[in-house]
């Protein structure tokens, strides 16, 4: 993609020479960001990410939510998307109910995760605060034993494909970054997340 870090699975290209990829060493990593991402490329985006997550289900109604401390508006926020497919998501209704990435069960995060990624995309809406939050959840420490609990039942729960989809929403993003002030250290931060992600995947 045009917008995008420099990234590779196997390894990573740094000036003229090339190094192997290591996940956890951020040396691996060269920020090369363009101002914008051509139509075409986010049109593929958004088909990768419907591939991806193509064979999730809707959640049933008992299964939108698994913690019994929210708050009535919290429960509001859920009750609005709530028989919703994923696709039927848009921006006015999530910047409306945008801590509903918060209160969702596991299995419905899963299944409304690929309507968080499309909708700044389709809508070309890259500053929704639902992205700030799927992308706070991903600017982490590389060190799995200090991931919090709220983050070990949900992320770990995507396919390899769909983590890679999701680095590739990364790229997206990043074309964006300094408006949005993220750092380059926080884009690499959520490289590594997601693929360390991917490296539990292939350990399945």
């Amino acid at each position: 993609m045009q917008g995008k870090l420099c990234f590779s699975t196997c390894k990573a290209e740094l000036g003229n020479e090339e190094e192997i990829y290591n996940p956890l060493n951020r040396a691996s990593y060269s920020v090369k960001i363009s101002p914008m991402i051509q139509k075409s490329e986010k049109i593929i985006l958004l088909e990768e990410i419907e591939l991806a997550f193509g064979w999730r289900t809707l959640p049933k109604n008992e299964q939108y939510i698994s913690s019994k401390e929210l708050t009535p508006d919290e429960i509001m926020e859920v009750e609005n998307i709530k028989g919703k497919y994923w696709n039927e998501l848009t921006g006015d209704l999530l910047e409306a109910s945008f801590s509903v990435v918060s209160w969702l069960s596991p299995y419905a995060f899963c299944y409304y995760l690929p309507g968080f990624l499309s909708v700044g995309i389709k809508e070309n809406m890259p500053h929704l605060i639902v992205n700030h939050s799927i992308f706070g959840m991903l600017d982490r420490t590389p060190n799995p034993e200090w991931w919090d609990d709220f983050f070990i039942v949900r992320w770990p729960l995507l396919t390899f494909n769909e983590c890679n989809v999701a680095q590739n929403w990364i790229f997206w993003l990043s074309s964006f970054s300094k408006k949005m002030a993220i750092s380059d250290d926080s884009l690499i931060n959520a490289l590594v997340t997601l693929e360390l992600l991917k490296s539990r995947c292939d350990e399945k």
